[in-house]
């Protein structure tokens, strides 16, 4: 119960929670990086590869906002910033784009998840030896 009304808590706090266009950029750019890393990072490197328009300064000051308001924390004092599961909430429910797969991609993914299911199925089969 305790669970349940901290994920409504949370959620109606996102809902609540205005970003403003360059905290939107920054967090976008710092979650699309993060899957591509999977390191935590800095304001620094977020700014020059993502030519920001904004100082570095101006990204971490953004940062700590953003971190404040949980869309973000830092796991360490000298690391640069992750997303938490609200940022990637926000990012799935509004900045992620849709890709349209090609048939030969979708009919792979398919395939692939077909044969996931075989594999998950035959390790549920309770082997009598054991």
């Amino acid at each position: 119960m305790n669970f349940l009304l901290t994920a409504i808590s949370s959620h109606v706090n996102l809902l609540l929670m205005e970003l403003t266009d360059r905290q939107t950029r920054i967090l976008k750019a710092l979650i699309e990086e993060y899957m591509e890393t999977a390191i935590p990072i800095g304001s620094g490197a977020l700014e020059k590869k993502y030519d920001l328009g904004v100082s570095p300064a101006t990204v971490r000051n953004e940062m700590v906002r953003l971190t404040k308001n949980n869309f973000l924390k830092q796991p360490h004092t000298s690391a640069g910033r992750v997303p938490t599961k609200q940022a990637f909430r926000f990012y799935v429910d509004n900045l992620m784009e849709q890709k349209t797969l090609s048939v030969a991609d979708e009919v792979a993914a398919r395939e692939k998840f077909g044969m996931l299911v075989l594999i998950l199925r035959s390790c549920s089969v309770r082997r009598p030896e054991l």
